[in-house]
């Protein structure tokens, strides 16, 4: 529950078990024995239920609010009124460690004893069932999420008491009354088969536009599923008052994966309702293809559904968070433990894709405010949101792609100076059925700064090229004028370079042009660019990322070596784009820094260590044939299930796509060692 801040807060609740008003003017709220708050003059009529903010703001307007907040690892709370002696007048709860929006409580068919709720009813009678400790009476599955060879029977036990059972296989949250089409009752072992090789029913929904009317050929093809993909079978189980368990069977050879395999089941609703679904064109679309507005040239910005963005296009929706999207992750066959998330639709015009990229949000209501779970392999964790990318505009169904570029070249330049995305390829499942090869991404937002480099995150400041500027506004301000602030510098003053070494980490500008024209990036530097630095300043330069320093990030690296489709060895065209003319800003951000002789020198001398390093030919093929080792395997099976044309896109197709990555990188270094002795004398 909220309060008047809409902040979702602790709360404590009292109730007047008694036939007669009590008047609280005389009463304390006590945590841990030592910290005091005094009731207002207030009465409680019989039977009533009294709500009380242990927010720390310590306000009475018409909600009551402490001077104390609770404690995640358990805290003492006492209840006395102090105009009187009488034992009675004084009453003490120890509350335990809880979950994420559980709560603990008297048992009322046995007042003595305090146990853990499942459900919280704030303001209102707890509920019958209550349990001992933090697992919340979740039922026990004789099997859990994996891969199995045979069909076997399931079993499921009550958590801690013999209560009812109710199950789902579609998805759907387990709930006789609120949806009595899709819950069983569980009366006796359920048996878990192979499933047969027909896919559906949701990757049978239409995920773009398919309406005639639309000139872009992508809206006007009806996507083929393939009928020979078999699904997994999923399961959701939970008691009246029990928090929910679920797991994921493969059963089968055909679940055998070369990359690791992420599971999630949801209500169906959250991505396919009409007017509400995230995933289609939806209501949005189809109100805007009745009105006045309608274009039939319109393309990526077309309203739809999927375009729709902000907390109301998350799910779960936030009035119901029970209603949860569940993940696993899955590694070489051993599957962690299942976790409760947020999503969104990712991306900007990759979102007209039929396969969208997801984003994955970690929040309190979902149970962690934060992903715990080592999901890159580096034993990194603490990240709020994270991507499952589709491949964005290399995307492989909307064409004849690679489907990894933006992945693979920040993979291949992360010992740069340039802040990376990790990633790690993954096969989707949603509700058991395929949805092909997603890459698990980092997501730059301000915890990202947090985990990579341990900047305190509400001390970040970014900058990005098209959209936004997360940052205060001098800090903004002091951003759009170091091109010309750099420009009127001293030439022969050396104090001139202490001044920008001191404002921007030279070096990580220097890579952030390297690596983009290394890769032959043609959506850049007019987009995809972000920079970020501390906002305060908590150490000196040289010794730590809060210096206050600008650095850069690499972004979106899907249009490599001058072309979409496939790279081009002797394209050089993304030089162009850093022309001393132009009036993009980091053209001449770079061709300010250049004035110097010193910095010029800089410039050519790590670019030359650069390709003799982390961008050598080998060094890069060899990455990208480990790459294609272990995602191969995967490809024709995603191309089956996303292929836009009238015969899937084949593993042959894909290999010839990492044939032209490969020459583009055996090429390149030499490539251009050729033309930046050019460029060292026209620039």
């Amino acid at each position: 529950i909220s309060d008047e801040d809409n902040d979702f807060s602790d709360w404590i609740e009292i109730h007047n078990r008694s036939a007669k008003e009590i008047d609280l003017s005389t009463y304390v709220l006590a945590r841990d024995g030592d910290t005091e708050w005094q009731f207002p003059s207030l009465t409680l009529k019989p039977d009533a239920y009294l709500i009380i903010f242990s927010s720390g703001k310590n306000k009475t307007t018409e909600q009551l609010h402490t001077n104390f907040r609770l404690s995640r690892s358990g805290v003492m709370l006492s209840l006395e009124d102090r105009s009187s002696r009488r034992t009675s007048a004084r009453d003490v709860l120890t509350v335990p460690s809880l979950v994420r929006n559980s709560s603990f409580g008297r048992d009322l068919r046995n007042m003595d004893r305090a146990c853990h709720f499942a459900f919280p009813t704030p303001g209102d009678t707890n509920v019958a069932e209550c349990f001992d400790d933090n697992s919340l009476g979740a039922p026990q599955l004789s099997h859990q999420t994996g891969f199995y060879s045979t069909g076997f029977e399931l079993t499921i036990s009550p958590g801690t008491k013999d209560l009812d059972l109710y199950y789902t296989v579609d998805g759907t949250y387990p709930d006789p009354l609120r949806n009595p089409q899709s819950t069983f009752s569980y009366t006796r072992p359920i048996r878990i088969e192979e499933q047969s090789p027909i896919t559906g029913p949701l990757s049978r929904i239409d995920t773009t536009i398919t309406d005639p009317a639309m000139n872009f050929p992508l809206f006007r093809r009806v996507p083929p599923v393939a009928d020979d993909i078999r699904p997994a079978t999923v399961i959701r189980v939970r008691s009246e008052f029990s928090v929910e368990t679920s797991a994921t069977f493969f059963v089968g050879d055909e679940f055998t994966s070369t990359i690791p395999v992420v599971s999630l089941i949801l209500n169906p609703e959250h991505l396919f309702n009409h007017d509400t679904g995230i995933y289609i064109a939806g209501a949005t679309y189809e109100q805007w293809r009745n009105s006045s507005d309608f274009s039939p040239t319109s393309r990526w910005l077309t309203p739809t559904n999927y375009n729709r963005r902000g907390r109301e296009w998350e799910r779960p929706f936030a009035n119901n968070p029970l209603d949860a999207v569940r993940m696993q992750l899955c590694v070489a066959s051993e599957c962690n433990e299942t976790f409760n998330v947020g999503i969104r639709i990712n991306g900007n015009a990759s979102r007209i894709q039929p396969m969208h990229a997801l984003r994955i949000i970690a929040r309190e209501e979902y149970g962690a405010d934060q992903f715990t779970q080592d999901l890159f392999g580096d034993g990194s964790s603490g990240w709020k949101s994270l991507i499952l990318r589709n491949g964005g505009n290399n995307y492989r169904g909307y064409g004849d792609r690679f489907h990894f570029n933006d992945a693979f070249f920040q993979a291949a330049m992360s010992d740069m100076t340039l802040a990376t995305q990790s990633f790690r390829p993954m096969n989707v499942y949603v509700n058991g059925e395929y949805w092909g090869v997603h890459n698990l991404r980092e997501r730059y937002d301000n915890r990202y700064f947090t985990v990579r480099f341990g900047v305190d995150e509400n001390n970040v400041a970014t900058v990005d090229s098209i959209f936004t500027a997360d940052a205060p506004e001098e800090i903004f301000q002091e951003w759009n004028k170091l091109p010309e602030r750099f420009q009127q510098l001293d030439l022969t003053d050396n104090v001139s370079i202490k001044e920008i070494e001191s404002l921007i980490d030279v070096e990580s500008f220097y890579d952030f042009i390297i690596a983009n024209t290394f890769a032959g990036n043609t959506d850049w530097p007019g987009n995809n660019t972000r920079m970020w630095r501390s906002i305060q300043v908590r150490n000196e330069t040289g010794t730590g990322y809060e210096d206050g320093r600008w650095r850069w990030t690499l972004l979106d690296l899907d249009r490599i070596g001058g072309t979409i489709t496939r790279p081009d060895g002797d394209d050089l065209r993304v030089f162009d784009r850093l022309s001393s003319a132009s009036r993009l800003y980091q053209p001449q951000l770079l061709h300010s820094l250049l004035r110097f002789p010193v910095l010029k020198q800089r410039f050519f001398d790590q670019y030359e260590q650069r390709l003799s390093t982390i961008l050598t030919s080998d060094r890069m093929t060899t990455l990208l044939d480990e790459l294609a080792q272990q995602v191969g395997p995967e490809m024709d099976k995603h191309a089956r299930r996303w292929s836009l044309f009238d015969q899937p896109i084949g593993t042959n197709t894909w290999a010839n796509r990492v044939a032209d990555v490969r020459t583009f990188l055996s090429e390149r270094p030499d490539l251009l060692r050729s033309y930046l002795g050019y460029l060292r004398s026209q620039w």
